[in-house]
């Protein structure tokens, strides 16, 4: 599937004012079950306001990385 596609499964996927993990969105969107951590994180880098479309915030909490709709 190409990156494109892929992004728009995630944004399909997430619920507004929901945190999500790469771990939940590897588990939760079969789509992604197959790919690594790190090529989710791109995924997700690529939709957040600083590298690109702005579709996505990250949220640190405790160390640990969420992202959710903006």
């Amino acid at each position: 599937i190409e990156n494109e596609k892929l992004k728009e499964i995630i944004l399909e996927f997430m619920e507004p004012n929901t945190l999500y993990s790469i771990a939940e969105l590897q588990k939760k969107v079969s789509e992604l079950s197959d790919l690594s951590n790190q090529k989710i994180a791109s995924l997700l880098r690529q939709m957040l306001p600083e590298n690109g479309t702005g579709e996505l915030v990250r949220v640190e909490d405790k160390r640990k990385v969420y992202y959710k709709l903006a």
